[in-house]
């Protein structure tokens, strides 16, 4: 009754792009071939079905490099974004989701998994019912689409509607592109960011990731561009689901933020999401609770702020022990936030 399908295996990426195209949703981060970017890792997908119904679980399956005897051992991490356990279906899923847990702890039992740990959905159907521990990460902004261009426009900010005009006098232009054809010119604007920001290596993808995006998920991304005197100043990598589109990576140049081109961005993201009847637009967070970051996305939706849960669950008591134990002999540095514990904070942040 549960099967655990991956995308390595020809027929078994077929079977779960089948059930994916199939669904109402089709949730981007569910995509077998957006698992399947992430290195050091391998593209799953637990489905179990009755009648009607199916709940389905996207999921990384990572192994685990700290030796604990004879055996491999691994554990699961949803990847950069959002993951969850997703219903298909109609009706009440309490009884489905029971049963699924159940099958999927044994599997994971028997195939040597040690932990697990989920990024929500921002609007989780199965959170509440999570037999593992649920911890607040932090709040996300979401723009709801379906109130139409005036709405949102009028709920803007004072401030990020002052910045949208200037922009707009500023002779800024904005150009999309579905293919990755600019990719050269995104990656300038992004790493650029990623340097001001002083951020992690781990977030310099290198071109192979956005190629194999390009071919994966076609149909499924757009980069957006705003541009002055044929120049491209700043950009946004958008992933489309069939209701809601995200933002995923961006970047901009600083010599020209006074123009307001981040501002002009986002308004123009927001007006194409709503001309293709997307109903939600998902900005993200900052990266710290209540920073700058978060403060000019809440610009955009000053009531748009949701929760973003994480979820974590030890499917073997001794074998985590054990590793926490053989990485505290290493002497490596533990953090409260980090789970599991028995991997660095980088390597618990699959991206």
């Amino acid at each position: 009754m549960l099967k655990v399908l991956k995308a390595q295996n020809i027929e078994e990426h077929k079977e779960w792009l089948n059930i994916w195209e199939n669904w109402e949703e089709r949730e981007v981060f569910a995509h077998p071939n957006y698992l399947s970017l992430y290195q050091n890792s391998e593209a799953c997908c637990a489905i179990y079905q009755k009648k009607d119904k199916k709940v389905i679980f996207p999921f990384c399956l990572r192994k685990i490099d700290l030796n604990v005897g004879d055996n491999i051992v691994y554990d699961i991490i949803t990847p950069y974004g959002y993951g969850d356990i997703y219903y298909l279906g109609e009706g009440s899923f309490k009884n489905e989701l029971n049963n699924f847990r159940s099958l999927f702890e044994s599997w994971a039992v028997e195939n040597n998994v040690v932990s697990e740990f989920i990024r929500f959905d921002l609007l989780s159907n199965s959170r509440l019912l999570y037999s593992g521990k649920v911890c607040l990460n932090n709040e996300n902004i979401i723009c709801h689409l379906n109130k139409g261009e005036e709405v949102i426009y009028r709920e803007f900010s004072a401030k990020v509607r002052r910045n949208i005009k200037k922009a707009k006098r500023s002779g800024l232009e904005i150009s999309m592109d579905s293919s990755g054809t600019d990719l050269d010119d995104f990656l300038e604007l992004y790493y650029s960011a990623m340097n001001r920001l002083g951020a992690h290596s781990k977030y310099y993808l290198d071109k192979a990731y956005f190629h194999k995006l390009h071919q994966g998920l076609k149909g499924h991304f757009s980069y957006f561009y705003v541009s002055w005197q044929g120049k491209k100043i700043a950009t946004a990598l958008v992933l489309v689901s069939a209701q809601k589109i995200y933002f995923f990576l961006g970047g901009s140049d600083q010599n020209y933020f006074s123009m307001r081109p981040n501002d002009l961005l986002h308004y123009e993201i927001i007006n194409w999401g709503i001309a293709n009847k997307k109903e939600i637009y998902v900005l993200g967070g900052g990266v710290d609770a209540g920073d700058s970051l978060f403060n000019f996305k809440k610009g955009f939706a000053p009531k748009g702020n949701v929760p973003f849960y994480v979820g974590t669950k030890i499917y073997n008591t001794v074998l985590y022990d054990s590793l926490c134990k053989h990485k505290l002999e290493r002497k490596k540095k533990l953090e409260n936030i980090s789970f599991p514990e028995y991997r660095s904070t980088n390597e618990n942040y699959l991206i």
